[in-house]
């Protein structure tokens, strides 16, 4: 900070009261802080084009209590508010648009938003209509190949993986919120992110969309597919390979819709909720009332003492309460999901691959090839890991 304490020049900043805190930043960048009402109002005074030495006086005469103007100033800058000190008071510039806002507004306008319930409600007619357009687990074995067959499902869901987030960048930026795509891992799984921090200084009743556009995403691309398979199926006038494939990727497609459920991997369903219940960081207030209540539980003198959760806000609280059922629901989930989709979808590879390396013959590499494939996305799950240990990073809220 300069020695004159001259007023500052500030970034477009945008302010959203929520409760006893106020979240500030810049939504086209993310970057953001959590203040009290009154060191708000002290950025107000500094944004209008007080020095810091007049704003520091009007809040000891305000507030009868003296600010440590330094470390005000070092926290807004560490924050990425504050632009470069002038020495006379300059509004500041209008803010540039965040970039593909136009897309965005297109994407989730009311015609489009017909479109897709259009294409969702054929779908629906279909599967009434023709139930074999049903997905499912047998939509997945087109092919003898269980090789051919895992890398065209692998290599189309890459995509359809991208179209889920692309879905969340673009209403993010529809409701001018910057954000970014990352790779990361959740246990032995790779999966890419889309980081919307900006959305924290969003009004509350805009943060639904960005969270959940994604799941409305997957349920539009299955519903296309299901289309796309009744399609080819009233072209030729039979089920064609195209169509079965349509369908294999629907059905693989489910998977990734029933993960957002697993609330306790701070997938969608958990933002959305947390945005719902008012909260800062309900999953942690959730174990600690789980916590608690294990202990009540069980004989004094084992285990871990019951959590303080006395230091955690009152509204994460409150909000815990209601997440820690939830919490188990997830867990409960997972299990469901992998019983009745994954898990014999799993069985089913590795008892092809282990007969087809068992009897030999051509489908012997086949078989080797599915089961290095099946063992790749663990190692790779594990690099990630290991490198987010050596950074020191830890879990940004994100969409999945």
């Amino acid at each position: 900070m300069p020695a004159d304490r001259s007023p500052l020049l500030f970034h477009d900043l945008a302010f959203h009261a929520d409760g006893d805190e106020v979240a500030v930043g810049r939504p086209e960048t993310g970057s953001f802080g959590i203040f009290p009402p009154d060191g708000a109002e002290l950025l107000r005074r500094l944004m209008r084009g007080n020095s810091p030495d007049t704003a520091a006086a009007w809040y000891q005469g305000a507030y009868g209590e003296a600010v440590d103007m330094d470390r005000f100033l070092a926290t807004l800058d560490e924050l990425g508010l504050l632009k470069t000190p002038v020495p006379s008071p300059v509004a500041p510039p209008p803010g540039h648009p965040v970039r593909w806002q136009k897309l965005g507004r297109a994407v989730f306008s009311p015609p489009a938003r017909l479109a897709w319930l259009g294409v969702v409600a054929t779908a629906v007619i279909g599967c009434l209509r023709h139930p074999q357009l049903v997905p499912g687990r047998h939509d997945v074995f087109f092919v003898p190949s269980l090789l051919v067959i895992e890398v065209t499902i692998v290599a189309a869901q890459i995509p359809l993986t991208l179209v889920h987030e692309l879905a969340h960048v673009l209403a993010g930026r529809r409701a001018g919120v910057w954000s970014r795509l990352r790779v990361s891992h959740r246990f032995t799984v790779v999966v890419f992110e889309t980081v919307l921090d900006g959305l924290v200084v969003v009004p509350r009743s805009k943060r639904y969309l960005p969270l959940a556009a994604g799941m409305l995403a997957d349920v539009a691309v299955m519903a296309g597919l299901v289309d796309a398979a009744w399609l080819l199926r009233t072209w030729q006038h039979r089920a064609t390979l195209a169509g079965l494939i349509c369908l294999a990727l629907a059905y693989t497609t489910i998977p990734r819709v029933a993960w957002q459920f697993f609330v306790f991997l701070r997938t969608d369903v958990y933002f959305l909720l947390q945005t719902a219940l008012r909260g800062d960081d309900i999953d942690a207030a959730a174990r600690d009332q789980l916590r608690a209540w294990w202990s009540r539980r069980r004989p004094s003198g084992y285990g871990r003492p019951a959590p303080d959760t006395a230091r955690r806000p009152p509204r994460d609280v409150r909000a815990g309460r209601i997440f820690a059922p939830l919490l188990v629901g997830g867990y409960a989930c997972v299990a469901v999901t992998m019983g009745i989709v994954v898990a014999p979808l799993i069985v089913g590879f590795v008892q092809l691959a282990v007969k087809g390396l068992y009897d030999g013959g051509p489908l012997r590499w086949d078989a080797a090839g599915v089961l290095l494939l099946n063992l790749a996305e663990p190692a790779a799950a594990r690099l990630l890991a290991r490198r987010d240990t050596r950074k020191g990073k830890t879990n940004a809220p994100s969409a999945d």
